[in-house]
């Protein structure tokens, strides 16, 4: 059986949220925390608001989702267009800014092992 990880603390929540950071390079990662999130795939996502997969793919790499992707989002998956653009996770259902941190903080460790092999 395993155990859950322990929660995070308010400043690690903040820090993994990049709480007030609205550079592309932080809004595309809170979009790729979404996705996880949501358990989509951005072929899903253009399949559902009926754009092409390079329409959606070029919001989540240059961090610039659109109105109908945000609402998508917050809609169908409960996560507000103030997370995505500000980090700002402390409106979210607490469910949601549960999975939300534990993906983020997945999606750091991921990267820190990447940047560590390179």
């Amino acid at each position: 059986m395993t155990s859950a990880p322990p929660p995070h603390n308010p400043e690690e929540k903040q820090r993994l949220a990049r709480l007030g950071d609205t550079s592309e390079g932080a809004i595309a990662e809170r979009l790729r925390a979404a996705l996880k999130v949501a358990r989509l795939t951005q072929k899903d996502v253009a399949r559902m608001l009926e754009r092409p997969v390079q329409t959606i793919n070029a919001q989540f790499k240059k961090g610039r989702p659109s109105i109908e992707l945000m609402r998508l989002f917050y809609r169908g998956y409960r996560i507000d267009f103030n997370f995505l653009i500000n980090g700002d996770f402390a409106q979210l259902p607490s469910d949601v800014q549960n999975e939300l941190i534990e993906v983020l903080d997945e999606l750091e460790r991921y990267g820190r092992r990447k940047a560590s092999s390179d």
